[in-house]
């Protein structure tokens, strides 16, 4: 695993930039995304614990229930699911920090409980609200995070659940997770992050570097990786 080169938006670089000072990522784990399977969360962990200072390790289980019922499953049914996929995750990550700490290495790694650190947060409320209204009244946004959404739907949803109406649903979990990252520089009381994720992640990057609302947003950054 290692760091994909040569990217050129300026996000890119920010993120180059906080490699190079072994600086603060974030990494949010999807309930239900095929990628986190047991060995990847272990080189994932292990890669990112050796270079850098802190690793903030999102499980998302609650804004995951928004994916499960925009699928069509009843809320009880979708906050179990998210809840099992989350007991799971943090049972590989524990394991994977516990053979670091064992192999003699200092741990740089925290998991963070969102019911507890981030839901009812300051920050990540006022950065929610603006996220959120951009949503309501930026058509770009809009078109992008509805084609980020329909691309994780889209055959996966039941049988009779309409599309658009799933959308509606499923977006929220874009909305809250993207957020938590803007609000993550001040959450964690760092002068930057940046999110690392393991594809490109356009509606994102094009967010911070203010191509929807001119609103460059220089504490953040991002770190593509490849294997």
């Amino acid at each position: 695993m290692k760091v994909k080169r040569g990217l050129l938006a300026p996000a890119y670089k920010r993120g180059y930039n906080v490699l190079k000072d072994n600086g603060v990522v974030v990494v949010a784990m999807s309930i239900g995304n095929s990628y986190f399977i047991k060995e990847k969360i272990e080189e994932l962990l292990n890669f990112l614990n050796d270079n850098f200072s802190q690793v903030k390790l999102l499980i998302a289980d609650a804004i995951s229930e928004h994916t499960y019922k925009a699928i069509g499953y009843k809320e009880n049914k979708a906050r179990r699911k998210s809840r099992l996929g989350a007991n799971l995750f943090r049972n590989n990550c524990i394991r994977t920090i516990q053979g670091i700490r064992s192999a003699g290495k200092k741990v740089n790694i925290e998991i963070i409980d969102w019911y507890n650190k981030i839901e009812h947060n300051s920050e990540y409320e006022k950065q929610l609200f603006l996220i959120h209204d951009l949503y309501l009244n930026n058509k770009d946004f809009k078109k992008e995070a509805d084609k980020t959404t329909r691309a994780v739907l889209l055959n996966k949803i039941k049988k009779g659940v309409k599309l658009s109406e799933a959308i509606n649903e499923g977006v929220m979990y874009l909305i809250e997770e993207l957020a938590f990252v803007l609000a993550s520089p001040r959450i964690f009381g760092v002068k930057t992050t940046a999110y690392v994720y393991h594809r490109e992640w356009p509606v994102y990057v094009n967010l911070i570097d203010g191509k929807y609302d001119g609103v460059i947003r220089k504490d953040t950054a991002f770190i593509q990786l490849s294997d």
